[in-house]
């Protein structure tokens, strides 16, 4: 991730989480790559995998947090531009 390669940063944190599934961390991580990449639905997910994973994960429940007011904001501002 660090060397740019977002798209091969997340075949390898995938196949982390498929070994060890409770790894609140790389569920974190992929999160944050999805969100990068334009996937916010994906990356909800993630968020929601790591929280279960390890429910005090303070860095996943702030990304949550944080995407969640930015789709709702996202989808306040299209119902008003449908509105005019």
């Amino acid at each position: 991730m660090q060397q740019g390669d977002f798209w091969q940063a997340a075949s390898s944190l995938r196949t982390a989480i498929q070994l060890e599934p409770s790894l609140g961390g790389a569920h974190n991580d992929l999160g944050v790559l999805m969100e990068a990449l334009g996937n916010p639905s994906e990356a909800l997910g993630c968020y929601r995998m790591a929280l279960a994973a390890d429910p005090g994960h303070a860095e996943a429940r702030r990304n949550l947090g944080s995407l969640m007011v930015q789709l709702d904001l996202a989808r306040a501002l299209s119902r008003a531009t449908l509105a005019l």
